[in-house]
């Protein structure tokens, strides 16, 4: 969804506020989705275990929806309320 534009236009189009980050949907899309592949392929010159693996590619794909959804941060009281 972060690759193919269809996150962030369920943020825009349909209001989508927020998502969750659960490690077991994470680590079965790892697993299975082939755009994920890529990663894997080129993992061992990056990171040393299975579990660094992980952590990167799903820390990369959070920061990327944050990223998506600051501007709904940004525009709440939440972010003028510190």
């Amino acid at each position: 969804m972060l690759q193919d534009g269809s996150l962030a236009r369920l943020i825009r189009e349909d209001g989508i506020a927020g998502l969750t980050s659960n490690p077991a949907i994470f680590a079965n899309s790892i697993m299975t989705d082939s755009q994920y592949g890529q990663a894997d392929r080129a993992a061992p010159a990056r990171v040393s275990s299975s579990i660094a693996l992980y952590e990167e590619l799903a820390i990369e794909d959070l920061r990327d929806a944050a990223a998506l959804l600051r501007p709904l941060y940004d525009d709440s009281s939440a972010a003028t309320a510190s």
